[in-house]
């Protein structure tokens, strides 16, 4: 759900998920573990990272690197 907060530029739910997902606790008396989850939440997580590899950008990168390597 940190997606739908981030696009409707709701911060604070955004770091809370952020924190949650990475196990980042404020009060050191909580157990630093994160909490369980179900499988459906993980498989949406491995669907909201994975979204970015599903692209290769070997060619424009190259051909960045070039254009930038022929200013300088």
């Amino acid at each position: 759900m940190t997606v739908k907060h981030f696009t409707e530029n709701n911060m604070k739910h955004v770091w809370a998920g952020i924190r949650m997902m990475s196990g980042y606790f404020n009060d050191t008396s909580k157990n630093s573990r994160l909490p369980s989850t179900s499988t459906i939440y993980a498989n949406e997580l491995n669907v909201f990272y994975n979204r970015f590899d599903c692209h290769d950008f070997s060619g424009e990168n190259k051909e960045l690197h070039e254009i930038l390597s022929n200013r300088f």
